[in-house]
């Protein structure tokens, strides 16, 4: 199956783009490739609900911010900012299909390298496209294109999500056994595993680019529970997309994740699992071996500190969580940031805010009853 460009979002399907492409465009998308160490490790970025990788570099240009989907069929997606700095030459062209069962006319942009790191990949092709316009939030800096999932075809990829960690290695997965590590069912080498949703058995699509736990037919849904009605998502009246709460859980071998946030389609063609229900995992692709790991590594440790964002700067500071960091340095609701690691807080942005999260250490300068002090904070 030939599918491209989802995101659903709670707007409706929007184009972030999961995207698979027909002929002409190779499914690998490049000459050969090359990791100069038996294993790379790369840092991301959680931005919103998408993995940004911010190291990447292109004819030895950049670097550059690419999301990477691992619902992107193909080495990816290039925008049409890099384009023109870069000059890149068309490749050829072709047709998409999306999940929703839309078609589109692409032009395909050759690249002399990428590389990511020790990891190298030469002659690719990606498709060319506005996507920087398409995918990019309020208060989050550019995206100047997208990492897919056949690209790394040759490795282990492994993206620990609560670890902010992406692997890639040389190597093999063992044999699956049913329960940590999983076979690629997928005719098309696409990361579908067998899973059971509310009891029933489905094969589904492990999505990264599908902001949502579970999305699903509208044919499948109704072989399924939920906590109560569906509600329309969107304008179109009679709607075509639903959300709703599942009444069950989602198995993937041995993990259960219960009542996932759901969208309904009618024009989903397949059960996708999405990186809201992937964000509690570590997932190891490997594509040459046709086989999946999943697993449920320890929590990530956290500050505690829990904000409001509105759209707009600046941020609301809302409270702190029991037994966290923050809690134990003493932050109260009650006081007032007045800086985060020496920046004001009135000026900290949205992206700026995701940084944070990722720090060692976080320096509180905070106002209590007309008083300033400084609280040191570690994760915990």
């Amino acid at each position: 199956m030939k599918t491209a460009c989802l995101l659903l979002t709670l707007a409706l399907l929007a184009p972030l783009a999961s995207a698979r492409q027909e002929a002409p465009v190779a499914r690998r998308g490049y000459e050969a490739t090359a990791l100069v160490a038996e294993s790379l490790e790369v840092p991301f970025l959680r931005w919103g609900d998408a993995i940004m990788v911010e190291n990447v570099m292109i004819n030895g240009k950049g670097p550059y911010r690419f999301v990477l989907d691992t619902g992107a069929e193909g080495a990816g997606r290039i925008d049409q900012a890099v384009i023109d700095a870069l000059a890149l030459p068309a490749a050829g062209s072709g047709r998409t299909r999306h999940i929703i069962g839309e078609e589109r006319e692409v032009v395909t942009r050759r690249l002399d390298t990428l590389s990511i790191g020790a990891l190298s990949f030469s002659n690719v092709t990606l498709i060319g496209g506005d996507y920087d316009a398409r995918m990019r939030s309020p208060g989050l800096g550019p995206v100047h294109g997208i990492l897919g999932y056949h690209l790394f075809s040759e490795y282990l990829l492994t993206i620990d999500y609560p670890g902010r960690m992406i692997r890639v290695a040389k190597g093999a997965l063992p044999e699956p056994d049913g329960k940590s590590v999983l076979a690629i069912v997928s005719d098309d080498e696409d990361p579908e595993v067998e899973v059971t949703i509310g009891g029933q058995s489905a094969k589904a699509l492990l999505d990264t680019g599908a902001q949502t736990m579970l999305a699903l037919p509208s044919a499948f849904a109704k072989q399924v529970k939920f906590s109560g009605e569906l509600e329309p998502m969107g304008r179109e009246r009679p709607a075509k997309v639903h959300r709703g709460t599942l009444d069950g859980a989602v198995r993937l071998g041995e993990i259960e994740i219960d009542d996932p946030a759901t969208v309904v389609s009618e024009t989903l063609v397949q059960p996708v699992v999405g990186v809201r229900s992937l964000a509690l995992l570590a997932v190891t692709y490997d594509q040459k071996n046709g086989r999946v790991r999943v697993v449920r590594p320890a929590a990530r440790p956290r500050f505690g500190i829990e904000f409001g964002w509105t759209g707009a700067r600046p941020y609301r500071f809302s409270g702190v969580t029991d037994n966290g960091a923050a809690a134990a340095a003493g932050l109260r609701a009650t006081d007032r940031i007045i800086s985060i690691n020496g920046q004001a807080f009135e000026t900290i942005d949205r992206e700026s805010m995701l940084r944070l999260q990722d720090l060692a250490t976080m320096t509180l300068v905070v106002e209590r009853e007309g008083a300033e002090m400084v609280l040191r904070l570690s994760p915990r």
